[in-house]
């Protein structure tokens, strides 16, 4: 009902129940009701006012909220990424670690040979030059001197003793 019509009061065949009394608390209450409800009406219409105040306010933040979702969204594709990344780079590194543990024994084995094969080193290194140092070394070594500069049978293909 709007606050400024008028309520007509019902004539003196009142139907029972309707608000009636001789010293006017009907018109006071109807009043008192009109009142109210005017003031209700108003304090709606700020209501709706501050409503659709706060619903601007928060339209750039509902704005924001989606793009920080989106955002969020963006980054839990790259961590998924990075995660698979991380477990491939793992798995590299597992088999690089096992072939450097390969290597390393390896190495370790050839290190035992060179160790153990050194002392044999030696010894031939020392039978040749004491072999260089011999008078017989020494003494041959115009007739070494002369067969590289003649030519080799045996390299040629004739094996006889000619030419």
């Amino acid at each position: 009902m709007d606050p400024t019509e008028t309520v007509t009061s019902p004539g003196p065949e009142a139907r029972p129940g309707s608000i009636q009394g001789g010293d006017g608390l009907g018109e006071k209450l109807l009043s008192s009701a009109r009142r109210q409800l005017s003031e209700f009406e108003a304090e709606l219409g700020l209501a709706r006012a501050k409503a659709a105040e706060l619903s601007e306010a928060l339209a750039p933040t509902a704005q924001h909220a989606r793009n920080l979702e989106d955002l969020c969204a963006r980054f839990r594709s790259r961590i998924a990424e990075l995660e698979a990344q991380c477990v491939h780079l793992t798995r590299t590194i597992c088999a690089r670690d096992a072939e450097v543990e390969r290597l390393a024994a390896a190495a370790g084995r050839a290190a035992g040979e060179r160790d153990a094969l050194a002392p044999l080193l030696a010894q031939a290194e020392a039978r040749f030059f004491s072999l260089k140092a011999s008078f017989s070394w020494r003494i041959t070594l115009p007739l070494r001197w002369v067969r590289r500069r003649l030519p080799d049978r045996w390299k040629s293909g004739s094996r006889r003793g000619g030419p």
